[in-house]
């Protein structure tokens, strides 16, 4: 994870904590419900910039070699 996706991962998991806390004071399920939902997608959002990404393997020409695309075949 580089700077830039570490920033971006702690402002959605800022924005998670914002919701969780407005879901906290909210006046009515449903909209407490809202705001749990849009916490959980920020959740998603920072989980996804966090994940490690898979390196690409390298040909012997030093290039990097393209990944296949989930449902291609590869030869």
């Amino acid at each position: 994870m580089n700077d830039a996706s570490f920033y971006s991962a702690n402002y959605y998991r800022g924005r998670e904590r914002a919701e969780r806390e407005q879901a906290d004071q909210a006046c009515s399920i449903a909209i407490r419900r809202i705001h749990l939902e849009l916490a959980d997608r920020y959740r998603e959002l920072a989980e996804q910039i966090e994940l490690p990404t898979p390196s690409q393997p390298v040909t012997s020409a030093g290039k990097q070699a393209a990944l296949p695309v989930r449902g291609e075949e590869t030869t």
